[in-house]
């Protein structure tokens, strides 16, 4: 077991596992959990980050890497925890034109956003059907609802997270297990300038979008939209046509690079 320090005696709501937990949304949302009575086990690529975390145990992993996701759920199950709550949050961004892009950085933000988010249910969904009880959350983003140009692998792999979401949902309902999306917007975190463009500005906090995230799938929403601006979005995207979101979206991401 790799034990952090700082773990609470008083946590015994269950153990959450939670992907990306070394900084941004992650690590806000291991610190909501946490004061909400569920212990955390945190994975994300930083050692030095994770051991400042008030965790059970932690998981310095590069989910980028082939076979990454298979491997975390693996330690994690080996370890004999049992996980109660999954949050795959880990994700990576890619801007500017598709054809500049490197085929090594295309193939690691499928990786992450993509190879180890599906290892990673395909794990631990069957335990938590087999108890009867368990949540997972799986983190997509408003750029789900339509095509992104200047963006274009990144939108489309959060797009699979929400098809696959759905369909999980729906394949697990009536056990005891709920799968959910969550579908935010810009959050004040370093994901626009580790992606290669500008922050766009009017962003939340990731501490108001774990309080939101929390509260929802706790309720077992399906989709979780945190903030106004992105409900109204997420509307706009179910009745303008894909070609006009996809020329909206690409005006707005040449702004940004």
């Amino acid at each position: 077991m790799r034990a952090a320090n700082g773990y609470s005696p008083f946590a015994d709501k269950g153990k959450v596992l939670i992907t990306g937990a070394s900084a941004g949304l992650g690590k806000a949302l291991a610190a909501e959990f946490q004061s909400r009575g569920y212990q955390v086990l945190a994975a994300g690529r930083s050692r030095e980050a994770l051991e400042k975390l008030s965790a059970v145990s932690y998981y310095p992993l590069d989910l980028s890497a082939p076979g990454a996701g298979t491997e975390l759920a693996r330690q994690v199950q080996a370890d004999g925890h049992r996980v109660d709550i999954l949050v795959c949050n880990a994700g990576l961004g890619l801007s500017g034109a598709f054809e500049a892009q490197s085929p090594a950085a295309l193939d690691a933000l499928i990786q992450v956003n993509v190879a180890a988010l599906t290892a990673l249910n395909r794990a631990f969904l069957p335990e938590m059907r087999s108890r009867g009880a368990g949540r997972v959350l799986n983190v997509a983003s408003t750029g789900a609802w339509q095509p992104g140009p200047y963006m274009a692998a990144y939108y489309a792999s959060k797009a699979y997270v929400l098809s696959l979401t759905r369909a999980l949902r729906e394949e697990y309902k009536g056990t005891g297990v709920t799968v959910s999306a969550l579908c935010p917007g810009s959050i004040a975190t370093e994901f626009s300038r580790r992606s290669g463009r500008a922050d766009p500005g009017r962003a939340m906090t990731p501490e108001q979008v774990a309080k939101t995230t929390a509260d929802g799938l706790l309720k077992g929403k399906g989709v979780i939209t945190p903030g106004l601006e992105n409900k109204a979005l997420h509307a706009a995207s179910k009745v303008l046509p894909a070609p006009l979101m996809a020329k909206f979206v690409a005006g707005y991401q040449k702004r940004l690079l």
